[in-house]
């Protein structure tokens, strides 16, 4: 009996599978059909609409043959539809299902019909026809990114084998007689069209297999799962003071039409799986690398052999726990914390030493050189305030040890391997920061509406749906056939924008997508530079501000010790924790400065006490970001009465971001925040004496003046006098040279 399936004295006959042609069209199915084969399928139902397709196809070509040799006797039920209405033409009542049918294009737009159970444990016994070169590249990679001829299988394997939803919560959905759905909570798969050329750019770009499920897909607004291939870009933050990256599934990087100009400038490309190098070069042109590998298809092939090797040992690496991988990397004098959002992953790491030896030390400043990318970066610092940015693809090695649980590892194979030093190849060549700044500044002529996503509503003031989403693609932009979260803005008209009932405009707004008239299509086009979104709006706001220059912090002094304005309504009835017996003063302002990358930050820290002598409630305020503008960010954290608990917060804070305890002798650590010393009035015997003449109010403005760090203590004014004379005299010889 099939899985599911009843006895013969069952009331009941066993739903016959819809018989389905291998050579069936789904790439001109809709995103509703597509829904309604899944569920006459018995798997699940939700994702994009490339990942829906592959699932048909996958599961449709493993049916398939079962159904061609029905078993003798088995009784024909009736058809019951079963189906997703579809959101562009609800259906208008029931039609008959047929068993074979030849659906003209025109036909497919309405709601396909469901039949009978899939049988799941002939699907996951038969293996689907080995799936072609297109839909592998643009087909999300499963999280070990199995070859491309056996993505059909996992798929199918993989399909939950779950029974059919029942028949009244499937005529519940296909009840829908056009009138007005509900807004979903979560956002509905929708079609979206990518430009109609790609464009390669230059830029920091990198690959690697997920390392959690945390990261999001900055196109599509869907998480990454872990294990998954992603592709990044580093861009600058508009919330702290550096870069950070961006990251999309593969599949929506090639749909968003902005590709990395060569392999060579994607970070990690060598330390892919061998298939899915294949993938990407397919749409990525190659460029030779310092190894040669990028050019020469015989060196090519030796990196691919190589990565082949190195997911072979990570697949023995599995069977060790964490703490016997950080074992082995301590026996290898590796560190274990901290390794950098650059670096691999410890398991990574530990494969790289086994293949090719464990790496010297950094012939700088002695740390611990990782593999980063393509190739291995030191983690060190050369001092307090200058990171160490040695780099090289050819390290000193030598020979890895394993611990004993490694050896036994694979039933023992690992132990087996003869260890020696060898030389890793490398595709791409490894760039300092200031060369990738370099190459993004240089001039490159991009489409306006690069990497956005639209969604054109019925129709412009003057222009057709049609012709203004033609003009959208062909200046870089997506098209959505549906409002959709991953949406920059709506493009509809007035007259669309005031409907009441309106359900799209409705949903848009849900999601906080603006609406904008034509004119700002027009006007971006134009000029040749995307406009300010704000003067085209029909409806909400623009999700961020600008970075502004030249903005400094505003302080406000109450009971004599400065804290930042931005605590807001708090200054109306809270005030700086102060210890006056142990002489603390719980504010403290933060600065890292890294030569490097030419980071320049802040980071504040106020303990709030209220002013009430009853309950007195305590929170913990954090202000951060670059010095000099608007960019970073805030939080308030209130922890009710709890007076120790605020103060352990504030203390474990104060840790993390300096490296020292507070209240002890300040150490400078490098890496780390470094403490500023401020003026505080609070703890002079004046001060004290006045105590109980400004126990509350919101204070005054006053003390700070336009200092972004506040007023400085007289010590700390002198230790900058002291690094100033010692610049003078460096700065007049390399004037006089």
């Amino acid at each position: 009996l099939a899985r599911g399936g009843k006895g013969p004295d069952s009331m009941a006959p066993k739903k016959a599978a819809k018989e389905v042609k291998p050579d069936e069209d789904y790439d001109t199915w809709s995103i509703p059909q597509l829904k309604a084969r899944l569920q006459e399928l018995g798997a699940t139902a939700s994702g994009s609409k490339a990942v829906l397709l592959e699932r048909v196809k996958a599961l449709s070509a493993a049916v398939a043959p079962a159904s061609a040799e029905p078993k003798r006797g088995a009784a024909k039920s009736k058809a019951k539809a079963a189906t997703e209405v579809a959101e562009a033409a609800p259906a208008r009542g029931k039609a008959p299902a047929k068993a074979k049918s030849e659906a003209a294009p025109a036909a497919r737009e309405a709601p396909a019909k469901a039949t009978g159970k899939a049988k799941a444990a002939a699907t996951a016994r038969e293996p689907p026809p080995k799936a072609n070169a297109e839909a592998a590249a643009n087909a999300p990679l499963p999280s070990k990114a199995p070859a491309a001829g056996k993505r059909g299988a996992a798929a199918a394997q993989d399909a939950p084998a779950t029974k059919r939803p029942k028949a009244a919560a499937a005529s519940k959905a296909a009840k829908d007689d056009g009138k007005e759905q509900q807004i979903a909570e979560s956002d509905p798969a929708v079609n979206i069209s990518g430009p109609s050329d790609t464009h390669f750019e230059n830029g920091d770009f990198c690959a690697e297999y997920a390392k959690s499920n945390r990261s999001a897909c900055v196109k599509c607004k869907e998480k990454i799962p872990n294990g998954a291939l992603r592709i990044g870009k580093k861009v600058p933050s508009d919330k702290f003071d550096g870069m950070y990256t961006v990251w999309q599934h593969w599949p929506c990087m090639v749909s968003g039409g902005a590709l990395p100009l060569t392999t060579a400038i994607i970070s990690g490309f060598s330390t892919l799986r061998p298939e899915d190098q294949d993938i990407i070069s397919e749409r990525i042109p190659s460029a030779s690398g310092p190894g040669g590998a990028g050019g020469d298809e015989g060196a090519s092939e030796e990196v691919k052999q190589q990565s082949k090797r190195v997911f072979e040992v990570l697949d023995m690496l599995k069977e060790l726990s964490d703490n016997q991988i950080k074992d082995m990397l301590l026996l290898n004098d590796y560190p274990y914390q901290k390794l950098g959002d650059k670096a691999a992953t410890k398991q990574q790491l530990c494969a790289d030493g086994i293949l090719f030896g464990a790496c010297d030390k950094c012939e700088v400043c002695g740390g611990s050189l990782l593999l980063s990318g393509d190739g291995y970066r030191c983690n060190g610092w050369v001092n307090a305030f200058l990171k160490c940015n040695f780099k090289t693809q050819t390290p000193g090695r030598s020979t890895w040890a394993l611990t004993d649980a490694a050896k036994g590892a694979a039933n023992g194979k690992l132990g087996k391997m003869k260890l020696k030093t060898d030389s890793r190849l490398f595709i791409s060549e490894m760039r300092d920061d200031e060369e990738i700044a370099a190459s993004q500044e240089a001039p490159q002529k991009k489409p306006v509406f690069l990497g956005l996503t639209m969604v054109v509503l019925e129709k412009g003031e003057c222009e057709s749906k049609e012709a203004l989403e033609q003009m959208i693609k062909s200046n870089g932009g997506s098209v959505a056939d549906a409002v959709t979260k991953a949406a920059e803005c709506v493009v509809t008209c007035e007259e669309v924008a005031e409907q009441e009932g309106n359900v799209e405009v409705a949903k848009a707004k849900q999601h906080s997508v603006v609406g904008v008239s034509e004119e700002f299509v027009k006007d971006s086009i134009e000029t040749g530079e995307l406009q300010d979104i704000s003067e085209y709006l029909l409806w909400g706001e623009r999700k961020r501000r600008k970075i502004q220059e030249a903005q400094t912090s505003r302080f406000i002094e109450k009971q004599g010790v400065s804290m930042d304005a931005d605590v807001g309504d708090m200054a109306q009835t809270a005030h700086i924790l102060v210890d006056r017996q142990k002489r603390l003063v719980y504010s403290e302002m933060l600065t890292r400065t890294d030569l490097v990358s030419g980071s320049n930050s802040f980071y504040t820290l106020h303990l709030l006490e209220s002013d009430a002598s009853e309950d007195t409630k305590y929170w913990v305020f954090r202000k951060w970001g670059r010095i000099g503008v608007s960019q970073g960010g805030t939080k308030l954290e209130e922890f009710g009465t709890n007076k120790n608990q605020a103060i352990n917060n504030f203390r474990k804070q104060y840790f993390e971001k300096t490296g020292n305890e507070f209240g002890e002798p300040f150490d400078v650590r490098p890496g780390k925040f470094v403490r500023v010393e401020v003026e505080h009035k609070a703890l002079s015997k004046k001060a004290h004496a006045s105590e109980g003449q400004s126990s509350g109010g919101a204070g005054s403005e006053k003390g700070a003046g336009d200092q972004p760090l506040g007023k400085l203590s007289k010590a700390q004014i002198e230790k900058g006098d002291a690094v100033l004379d010692k610049l003078e005299p460096l700065i007049a010889d390399g004037a006089g040279a």
